[in-house]
């Protein structure tokens, strides 16, 4: 049953491509130790002739029941990414969507982000772990947004718009990585992984952070699943000339 749900949820997750409009991407999945159960941690995309949109969430619960919802989702992402433009409009109809599929003790946590030309990002949070914004010169910092409630169980969600530059890059994730601890039970202080983030080729960073929690958790194993999304600011020309060559 493991298996048949780990194989259900990377079929549900969508291929995504390097370039989309102003931004290169890049994602990552991986299952928890082979003795836990699969959970619905999942991403998705969306682009206009305007917009890019991305979604991170992670469906409380295990197994097939949570890749189900991790589909319905998806599918609801789709559906308010292409006739809304307001992310936190995005949140609440996504929100009211998902509630009657949900019991007293499940919910979804989720940050959407929709970027709008090459120098706006707007993100909501819906109780998720904060992106972390990595500049292309020196910053490494987790975007402080209004928390806002679990998808299924919030009404109404704040918007957040910031500026980024050519070679700024976002860290989406879902709490595989701002849960995984080491032997001590301590933390991984994700804006330590600024520099990995920041100097990797972009095709690499999310590897290079991959190894950095595995080499931070005790004997490499995961003990929760992790999605990742890595969106780059790719500049007028597709170059991110503000990156320093490391």
């Amino acid at each position: 049953m493991v298996r048949i749900a780990e194989v259900a949820q990377r079929a549900i997750l969508p291929l995504v491509p390097r370039r989309i409009g102003p931004v290169t991407a890049s994602v990552r999945y991986v299952s928890a130790a082979e003795d836990a159960l699969v959970g619905g941690d999942l991403y998705e995309w969306f682009q206009s002739d305007r917009r890019v949109c991305f979604i991170v969430a992670d469906v409380r619960g295990k197994g097939i029941g949570a890749v189900e919802l991790a589909a319905r989702v998806i599918r609801v992402f789709r559906q308010s990414a292409a006739s809304l433009t307001d992310p936190a409009k995005m949140a609440a109809a996504m929100s009211r969507y998902l509630a009657p599929f949900l019991d007293d003790e499940e919910f979804v946590t989720a940050v959407v982000m929709q970027i709008v030309g090459r120098g706006r990002v707007t993100l909501v949070s819906c109780g998720h772990p904060p992106p972390l914004l990595v500049t292309s010169q020196d910053g490494a910092d987790l975007v402080d947004l209004p928390a806002g409630l679990p998808l299924g169980l919030g009404e109404a969600y704040t918007a957040v718009t910031l500026t980024w530059a050519p070679g700024d890059r976002f860290l989406l994730y879902t709490d595989g990585l701002s849960e995984a601890r080491n032997a001590k039970s301590e933390f991984l202080e994700l804006e330590q992984l600024g520099d990995l983030v920041r100097h990797a080729p972009f095709s690499g960073a999310l590897d290079e952070v991959l190894r950095a929690v595995r080499r931070h958790v005790p004997s490499g194993h995961f003990t929760d699943d992790l999605a990742m999304v890595l969106v780059e600011n790719a500049g007028q020309n597709g170059s991110a000339p503000g990156r320093r060559t490391p």
